[in-house]
Order: structure tokens, then sequence, then C-alpha cells
């Protein structure tokens, strides 16, 4: 399977409306999803969960997998996913590896209260 291409940009549309393909379209796509709230797209009421909902919460970390989890596997290309959560002082570090077709490739995502900072590698 080939991967196709989309708007660049993860939680930010690229403001010249530029094209991301392979991998880099998967990972914008995937950064997309755990940055839009639940419900917001009224068109796809299950699309997306705002990791930055997270910030001063309680929720248990296997609920949070879950919900990056099932994100994440929306997307058709995905074959498989990792992820580690870590919680640091108020603010979380998710380290995601993702397998597709294409190949695999590394997302970091830091969500504190300041907002989301993703890390996607820059070879993609």
């Amino acid at each position: 399977m080939t991967l196709g291409s989309d708007f660049a940009g993860g939680h930010d549309l690229d403001s010249a409306l530029g094209e991301a393909n392979g991998l880099r379209a998967l990972a914008d796509s995937i950064i997309r999803r755990l940055t839009t709230t639940m419900g917001e797209l009224e068109d796809h009421p299950a699309y997306g969960f705002s990791l930055t909902s997270l910030i001063g919460t309680t929720l248990v970390e296997s609920f949070v997998r879950q919900q990056i989890i099932a994100q994440i596997f929306e997307e058709e290309e995905v074959e498989d996913a990792t992820i580690v959560i870590t919680a640091l002082d108020g603010s979380l570090n998710i380290q995601i590896v993702v397998f597709a077709p294409d190949g695999e490739f590394p997302l970091t995502i830091n969500v504190s209260a300041l907002g989301v900072e993703t890390i996607i590698p820059a070879d993609l």
C-alpha cells in the first residue's frame, strides 16, 4: 500500500496549504486526531481525542492509552503502534512508534498547561 498525501501540518495546518506525502502525511493526520476534541467535527463525531483536556485530570493511564490507540488505528494505513506514556510534573510525554506499509516512524508529543508540542523526525 502506498501512502497518499494530505495538507501539511499537525495540529495547525500549514498556512500556505502545503502538501505532505507518505509517512509525513500520516504523522500529521495522527497529530490532528490527538489534538482535536472528540465531537468537534460535526460530520465525524468519533474523530479526535484532545490530549490537552488531560492536563489537571486524574484519568487512568490505561484509559488514555486506549483512546490514543483507538485514534491512531482510525488511520487505515497504520498496521501497528507502540505507546509509552510518562507523567511528569503536571505534563505528559507520549512516545509513539507507528508502523505502516511504507515504514515506521516515531512521534513524540509533550502535553502541558502551555499546550502541545510535537516532535516529528525531519526526514519524514
